[in-house]
């Protein structure tokens, strides 16, 4: 948005990693959506856990995230082991 607003052409991407998610998560189709993750790099691969409950109201879970976890528009339920899309808020892990 900040990009945006500045005027900045073309607005850069924002950077996407493939990381192995480590809980299930539940999702119904139809909306994309963005949950807080804590992205790990471990042994040459990025693992990414949920920080529970992704309710407005859970303030906590967005001061423990490092990264989104990125479901896009079609995706259905999550099982643990498969390889998601992230978004890390900083390249510093």
């Amino acid at each position: 948005a900040i990009y945006k607003i500045a005027g900045i052409q073309p607005q850069p991407e924002p950077l996407r990693i493939q990381a192995q998610l480590q809980d299930n998560i539940r999702k119904r189709p139809g909306r994309m959506d963005f949950q807080r993750g804590v992205l790990e790099y471990k042994d040459g691969q990025y693992s990414v856990s949920t920080t529970g409950t992704q309710s407005s109201g859970q303030l906590r879970s967005m001061s423990v995230a490092n990264c989104f976890i990125v479901l896009e528009l079609d995706a259905n339920d999550i099982q643990a082991g498969t390889m998601v899309a992230v978004e890390p808020f900083s390249l510093e892990l």
